[in-house]
């Protein structure tokens, strides 16, 4: 299953979202899930890095994806609009396979 976990600070504000696992839908190369998960989480990457003035920290280890981002970033809407784009389709995709994808949003005290 993949997980994806968006983290808020105490504000509401992204600071961070996780997505770690390989779905199982399917082999790997095969997955419709996984493949749809991957094309909106690296739009998203994408997104991030071209249009906020400060690029967040991405790590990619293993097909898992890590993404902080800047103090800085966390207060401009563009932000907010690229990550809640995100997780709308995550959240779409996690409501037709719930077996193989589920969205968390997790916020820090």
């Amino acid at each position: 299953m993949t997980q994806i976990t968006v983290i808020k600070d105490k504000n509401g504000l992204t600071a961070s979202f996780k997505v770690v696992g390989h779905s199982g839908y399917a082999a790997e190369g095969e997955d419709i899930v996984c493949a749809g998960i991957s094309s909106i989480v690296q739009t998203t990457l994408l997104g991030l890095i071209k249009f906020l003035p400060e690029k967040p920290r991405i790590v990619h280890e293993k097909g898992n994806v890590e993404c902080h981002i800047t103090e800085t970033c966390k207060t401009l809407r563009e932000t907010e609009i690229l990550i809640e784009t995100m997780l709308a389709g995550l959240s779409e995709i996690a409501a037709m396979y719930p077996e193989f994808c589920r969205v968390r949003e997790k916020t820090l005290k």
